[in-house]
């Protein structure tokens, strides 16, 4: 059997392919609509916690809009590694910029830690600006659980509130790796 060296780029790559293939059924019903554009951030590296282990992750999230401009399109993942542990999302649900602060991104959704659970995560890039190379940013918080809520008299969804402190927290610069801002125009 003859055998080949798995190089970076095969690894990046082949990630690549298994995180497009498991947006592939979200993205078949959104092939029924009209996209127009929309913004994004994709990138990823590593960084140092607070008590000195390494952790790495991975982002991509998008807000497509529409031709009327409602009901945008938010599709994402994020993956991080760290302590030996694997954390995956399962559902991006908010993407988008943060209020006063043009440069800033944040990404709000579901992940699994090794495999199992539903946990709230928010991922903060407050320095995520074009031409910003090598000066990103990045803060991650995932918490126990969340609380749905329930509707207010008058309005169709209810407001969820995150429960307690993150089980996992952290904020700092990246020590390798890049995050870049994504403008997508369709015609």
């Amino acid at each position: 059997m003859k055998t080949q060296p798995v190089t970076r780029r095969a690894i990046v790559g082949s990630t690549a392919a298994a995180l497009a293939a498991l947006q592939l059924p979200r993205l078949a019903g959104a092939a029924q609509r009209v996209v127009q554009g929309g913004g994004g951030v994709a990138g990823g590296g590593s960084v140092q916690l607070a008590d000195g282990t390494p952790a790495s992750f991975s982002v991509f999230a998008t807000r497509l809009t529409e031709e009327g401009g409602t009901n945008p399109l938010i599709l994402g993942s994020v993956q991080m590694f760290t302590g030996g542990k694997q954390y995956t999302s399962t559902h991006v649900s908010d993407y988008g910029p943060d209020e006063g602060n043009p440069d800033g991104r944040h990404i709000e959704g579901f992940m699994t830690i090794e495999g199992t659970g539903n946990h709230p995560f928010v991922v903060n890039f407050p320095d995520v600006a074009l031409n910003n190379f090598g000066v990103d940013t990045v803060g991650i918080r995932v918490f126990a659980s969340v609380d749905m809520g329930t509707p207010q008299a008058g309005t169709p969804e209810a407001t969820p509130v995150l429960i307690g402190d993150p089980i996992f927290i952290f904020e700092g610069p990246l020590t390798t790796g890049d995050v870049q801002l994504l403008d997508l125009k369709f015609t």
